[in-house]
């Protein structure tokens, strides 16, 4: 079993978008990023056309010729494979990746669990004909 030194994880990165429809424009919308706690528009320091479009949203909202739809949740999960510490005591970054994860210290390889491969496996693996160069 491998020495775990960072578990495998999953997390949710926030992303909220406040969206706003034409009532007179089939396809004419308008979407402005959010703070998640605050539901504020998030503009950047060079963002003043859109700070522009967003006021010009809430005024066509008050005139009835955009419809405020309120917030999309964008939100998209991450998936932290984790870390190990080789038997040679190098930290391993393991990694979704079917190819798996290589020691930097001594080049012996990982699966996504931690698993460790056999020396010659990408050799095997072709002569099987499960990988092609």
């Amino acid at each position: 079993m491998p020495e775990w030194i960072r578990q495998p994880s999953t997390e949710t990165i926030p992303h909220f978008v406040r969206h706003f429809t034409s009532t007179r424009t089939p396809g004419c919308e308008f979407m402005f990023d959010v703070d998640p706690s605050s539901q504020e528009p998030v503009f950047g320091a060079d963002d003043e056309q859109a700070r522009q479009n967003y006021e010009f949203a809430l005024r066509e909202v008050e005139a009835g010729r955009m419809v405020d739809e309120g917030l999309l949740d964008f939100s998209v999960p991450v998936r932290d494979a984790g870390a190990i510490r080789c038997h040679c005591g190098a930290v391993v970054e393991l990694t979704d990746d079917w190819e798996g994860a290589a020691c930097q210290g001594c080049g012996t390889e990982y699966g996504e669990n931690g698993q460790q491969f056999r020396a010659n496996w990408r050799q095997f693996c072709r002569e099987t004909g499960e990988l092609e160069d």
